[in-house]
């Protein structure tokens, strides 16, 4: 997954997720999540880390 994009004043942020054609065939493999969203996701994962 790869960040590189935001809108609303960084409240969106676009993503690339080549993994999402598992999840939503039709999708193109771009698309904008809430940064809550992005922030839970990357904190629960065991990796715990985030490159920035």
């Amino acid at each position: 997954m790869n960040a590189n994009g935001y809108k609303d004043y960084g409240e969106y942020i676009y993503v690339t997720d080549p993994n999402i054609k598992r999840v939503d065939p039709s999708s193109n493999g771009s698309y904008y999540v809430h940064v809550n969203s992005l922030y839970y996701a990357t904190h629960n994962h065991f990796a715990q880390e985030m490159a920035v």
